[in-house]
């Protein structure tokens, strides 16, 4: 990208130097006349400046400036026939200093809109790029869900559909030998009461997985506790008051630290594990660390992948370091304070 020579100002700034250049370009023309086509350039540069950094409602204004410090500017120029402050003056040096003028500003100004040229590509890249992550996480987001429902579904196949399954026939087994009056029904019944508690505590799992019950009545500061206590390492959390936020936002974080600590307990067994989540200007912060070390060709696998887009889906950052010093994550999401 080409490098301005202008540095770029802000909206304000522009502005001022539009003003200042108009101003000084008026008493130009009247001490000057014979360097007015010189000062049409040194006028029109600050309306290039501003182009590609003002919207239409404020850029409205500054044309109609340009527009009265060009006419005023001519019209002192043309209105002073005895050349201005130095009357006396060569005609050759006055050529010379008109060519010369109209050279440099001609080629400050080709410049700064060859940079603008460049800046807008850039960003157009960008933005095209940015386009493409979107699409890339839509679609994961996608496969992952319709993966999930999979899962879902082939675990309640075989865990607590098979349990109901086993309950329904020990359940017609009891009844008909209740019917007949046979055998000792106690321990059959304590059998199928077993067999309702694994179903029960299977179907718990399952809902756990999909979006837990005390992180809807309680909140992810319970919730990350909650999880922290399933972990098979020790787990220290710390929320400073974060307080309730949207049920997207909780849910985001929440997963995204199960899944972490589900790889703290995979890849970094009988390790510590510190949870953080805060409150900034900006958003919530969640920072998890533990110490447990890498290879050095480790590769971040499918879950890593996972939290990135539910972070980065909520237009969150999330940051990802493992090596032999532990593994680190942090993922902050923005979020708009209540009125």
């Amino acid at each position: 990208m080409a490098t301005p020579i202008v540095p770029p100002l802000s909206p304000r700034g522009l502005v001022g130097v539009a003003i200042a250049t108009w101003t000084l370009s008026v008493v130009a023309a009247a001490a000057f006349p014979w360097a007015f086509p010189v000062l049409v350039l040194v006028i029109v540069f600050p309306l290039v400046l501003a182009i590609p950094h003002l919207d239409r409602a404020a850029l409205v204004p500054l044309l109609v400036g340009g527009l009265v410090a060009l006419a005023v500017g001519g019209a002192l120029a043309l209105g002073n026939d005895d050349g201005g402050v130095f009357e006396d003056i060569e005609d050759e040096i006055e050529l010379v200093v008109v060519i010369v003028g109209l050279v440099g500003f001609g080629l400050l100004i080709t410049s700064t809109i060859r940079h603008t040229n460049a800046a807008h590509r850039d960003v157009a890249d960008a933005a095209v790029a940015l386009g493409a992550q979107v699409a890339e996480s839509r679609r994961r987001l996608v496969q992952t869900a319709d993966e999930e429902r999979a899962r879902l579904e082939r675990d309640l196949h075989d865990g607590a559909q098979q349990h109901l399954v086993a309950l329904g026939i020990d359940l017609r087994r009891i009844k008909s030998k209740a019917s007949r009056g046979a055998g000792d029904l106690e321990s059959d019944l304590a059998g199928a009461v077993d067999a309702l508690d694994e179903a029960i505590a299977e179907v718990r799992a399952l809902a756990h997985g999909i979006y837990p019950p005390l992180l809807e009545v309680r909140g992810l500061p319970d919730a990350l506790a909650a999880a922290a206590r399933r972990s098979a390492n020790e787990v220290s959390v710390r929320t400073d008051q974060v307080g309730r936020l949207e049920r997207d936002v909780e849910a985001a974080l929440y997963f995204c630290t199960v899944e972490a600590l589900a790889n703290s307990d995979k890849h970094a067994a009988g390790t510590s594990v510190e949870v953080s989540l805060s409150r900034t200007d900006e958003g919530v912060v969640l920072r998890i660390a533990d110490h447990g070390g890498l290879d050095a060709d480790h590769v971040p696998g499918r879950g890593v992948t996972n939290m990135r887009d539910r972070i980065e889906a909520l237009e969150g950052t999330f940051g990802f370091v493992a090596d032999e010093a532990g593994t680190s994550i942090v993922a902050s999401i923005p979020i708009e304070e209540s009125a």
